[in-house]
């Protein structure tokens, strides 16, 4: 199971759309689920928030502008070795509008960059989705349209 742990809602009816038809396609291979928690006045209320509601045993991903960056294959990899590791739930924290606290960057096991281009949050939310999809479908060696 792949938890997406993020601040804030999403509002555009297409990503909400978006993000569901992905659900829907991880739920044969190990699933994706999606925990929101309120935006607050900081990210350290924020952070403390997404760790009270991170998964008991879960591993964590901070996706972070300064995080290291991988190709689809590469998180692929790191997601099945993660899983052979005997991790049964990893989770992937997306903070608000001012990123990560510290506290959650602490906690992470690994920090990840999607890219050096600066998304919105909610689209974001999509492209982590989609990603999380063609992760699976390569580790089950599973086509899927390029």
């Amino acid at each position: 199971m792949v938890t997406l742990l993020c601040v804030g809602a999403i509002r555009e009816a297409w990503i909400k759309q978006g993000i569901a038809e992905y659900e829907k396609r991880c739920s044969r291979f190990g699933g994706i689920a999606t925990i929101e928690v309120a935006k607050q006045q900081s990210k350290e209320s924020e952070g403390k928030l997404l760790l009270s509601r991170q998964p008991k045993s879960s591993y964590l991903i901070a996706c972070s502008e300064n995080g290291a960056m991988l190709a689809s294959r590469e998180l692929a990899a790191k997601l099945g070795s993660l899983n052979s590791q005997g991790y049964s739930n990893i989770c992937f924290a997306v903070g608000g509008a001012e990123g990560l606290s510290e506290e959650v960057m602490k906690q992470a096991g690994f920090v990840m960059s999607f890219s050096a281009l600066t998304f919105p949050h909610q689209l974001f939310r999509l492209l982590l989705a989609e990603q999380v999809y063609r992760a699976y479908t390569i580790n089950a060696n599973v086509p899927y349209n390029k």
